[in-house]
């Protein structure tokens, strides 16, 4: 493995291995709609390195184009991202898609549009899992996802929801600084981060830890920094990047 940056993971990937213990990444990407060049390069980068994504698409705004990109791609997981990506927040709140106030079949009617429209588009194994905008989705409405047919949830950081019959398994290192402009991160930032997520999972059960991208927001350092973590990390023995039907047979338990 390279170290430079990236020693504080290497640092904790050597305790997994010393422990007998195999390191699961996963890589988790937001707000598709449609081809891009951003999204060829996101693709290229991954299909290069040999490592599964869940792509997480917006089912009223995805476009034929997308459908076309991914066509035959068999490492890559159409993930439900919402549905229309539409704030419904109430006043004062923070944003939100699916809230409460809306009812149950309000709720439910939406959810089961979105996920035939991506079943129209992707095919039957399309939106097993489900990525609420801004990460935030209420108990109460994710409690309606297995009713759908959504099998996954995935959010950012720990777990708190607890729905039975739905596995959770969240993303815990983004690699974009939204609050401070929108930029990609550092690469001694995500080392670090990565590193400490990699110890909690540890002290936590082995769980699998996930990597989060937004391919239209990357700027180079996000690309950098992307391409940077997978080689870094995949050069170790111990570590396997997993795919979206692996976390649905692990995911017992938190996070």
């Amino acid at each position: 493995m390279t170290r430079g940056a990236w020693s504080p993971v290497h640092d904790e990937i050597e305790r997994w291995a010393l422990a007998g213990r195999e390191v699961r990444l996963w890589l988790r990407d937001d707000d598709a709609v449609e081809a891009s060049p951003a999204l060829d390069r996101l693709l290229a980068l991954v299909a290069e390195r040999h490592v599964p994504l869940m792509l997480c698409v917006i089912p009223l705004g995805a476009r034929p184009s997308l459908a076309e990109a991914v066509a035959g791609l068999d490492r890559v997981e159409i993930a439900m991202h919402g549905v229309g990506h539409v704030d419904h927040a109430l006043p004062g709140g923070k944003k939100e898609e699916l809230v409460p106030a809306r009812g149950a079949d309000a709720l439910l009617t939406a959810l089961d549009h979105g996920r035939a429209r991506l079943a129209a588009l992707f095919g039957p194994r399309a939106g097993r899992w489900f990525a609420p905008p801004w990460n935030r989705i209420a108990p109460e409405a994710a409690r309606l996802l297995p009713l759908v047919g959504i099998r996954g949830l995935s959010c950012f950081g720990a777990a708190i929801r607890h729905v039975e019959e739905l596995a959770e398994r969240n993303v815990h290192v983004d690699l974009i600084d939204w609050r401070g402009g929108r930029v990609g991160r550092r690469a001694d930032w995500v080392a670090e981060r990565l590193a400490a997520e990699l110890a909690a999972a540890r002290a936590g059960g082995y769980r699998p830890v996930g990597v989060l991208a937004h391919h239209l927001d990357h700027d180079e350092t996000a690309w950098q920094v992307l391409a940077e973590l997978i080689d870094a990390a995949s050069s170790h023995a111990a570590v396997r990047w997993i795919g979206a039907g692996e976390l649905l047979e692990a995911s017992t338990g938190a996070g």
